[in-house]
């Protein structure tokens, strides 16, 4: 068996569920309950990166504080100076959209139409990117009886998750209509630390980002074939 290494040099916050703010101070949080207040947290930006995007801020996933709505008390850390962007290195980015309709409309995925033209920079940085598509989480469930055998362990941790996932879980249900949920952000970060579980492939990739185009506005990966898909069934 192999091995990964890996240490949490920083963590950094963005806006998606809930505001940039509210993120940093969930992040905070997390690192208190874990007992890791030594891991520094790094602020993302406010706006989009063209400052002309509405944020769309989904509060019915994971309740309107991010944490399941069980309503924790504020962290005692702060975020450091340095914002986010001084820290990042390898980037890992989650459920992106990869040969499937989107979760936002047909052509998008959430965390790409929150800011399309930001996440097309990304994808022509020349950075080692590693996006993990929602094709790929989509397959990766946390089932109701998962959750039982959480709520029966006596571990801190799993009483906590067992806590702030009775949101997500009514979500699923009611957008899904099933009794489990996918676990977007734990498999991109599986993903990373052992590449071994998945099985990757390399190209270009490019987030549409023209708004004369509003029905594949967002779409990612190689999309002209699919971009005249959706077209077709818009027209």
């Amino acid at each position: 068996m192999m091995l990964w290494l890996y240490s949490l040099e920083t963590f950094t916050t963005i806006y998606g569920n809930v505001y940039t703010t509210l993120a940093t101070r969930n992040a905070l949080h997390l690192l208190e309950v874990a007992g890791r207040t030594d891991i520094p947290v790094a602020e993302g930006s406010h706006v989009t990166l063209t400052k002309g995007t509405k944020l769309r801020i989904i509060d019915s996933v994971h309740g309107a504080d991010g944490l399941g709505n069980q309503n924790f008390p504020p962290p005692n850390g702060k975020p450091i100076e340095e914002s986010a962007t001084e820290f990042l290195r390898k980037l890992t980015l989650e459920k992106s959209l990869w040969w499937l309709n989107g979760n936002v409309n047909p052509a998008a995925e959430a965390n790409i139409f929150g800011d399309p033209d930001a996440a097309d920079v990304v994808f022509t940085s020349g950075a080692d990117v590693l996006a993990v598509g929602i094709n790929v989480t989509h397959q990766v469930v946390l089932s109701g009886s998962d959750r039982e055998k959480l709520a029966s362990s006596k571990g801190k941790f799993a009483q906590y998750l067992t806590g702030i996932l009775e949101v997500y879980f009514s979500y699923h249900c009611d957008a899904y209509n099933t009794n489990g949920v996918y676990l977007h952000d734990p498999t991109a970060l599986l993903a990373a630390v052992d590449p071994s579980l998945v099985t990757c492939t390399e190209g270009a990739v490019r987030v549409q980002t023209c708004k004369k185009k509003p029905v594949v506005r967002c779409m990612t990966g190689d999309f002209q074939f699919a971009a005249n898909r959706f077209e077709q069934e818009a027209d």
